[in-house]
């Protein structure tokens, strides 16, 4: 191997983890939350749940599709449960940029800390 100074290494092949229970808090505590809140004082009053707001960011950025050898395509919806950890980290980067630009919203990252002014 060169480049590599002459030791011993090992190689770890692990399979790829679901989402985690962190990323699910902050999915359902953050984000569906602000996402249901700035469509409906965007004037969507026909999201009537944070269950909808999920289905619709589901419908935007977990679309998948796949193609039979004849041609013959199928399309579904991915759900959040069955995403990886890496996975589920593009989808809210999705979910982040689109709410920025459709919906006028900063939606914190897992890790920024906020102040809460009363």
């Amino acid at each position: 191997m060169d480049g590599l100074p002459p030791e011993s290494y090992k190689v770890v092949v692990e399979p790829v983890t679901k989402r985690s229970l962190p990323q699910n808090a902050y999915y359902w505590g953050v984000v569906v939350p602000m996402v249901y809140d700035a469509l409906r004082e965007a004037g969507y009053e026909s999201i009537r749940t944070k269950e909808m707001a999920h289905d619709i960011m589901k419908n935007l950025f977990l679309k998948r599709s796949d193609c039979s050898p004849d041609g013959v395509v199928i399309e579904w919806i991915a759900n959040t449960p069955e995403l990886s950890k890496l996975e589920f980290s593009e989808y809210l980067e999705s979910v982040w940029q689109w709410a920025a630009e459709f919906l006028s919203i900063t939606i914190p990252s897992p890790n920024e800390n906020l102040l809460l002014w009363e």
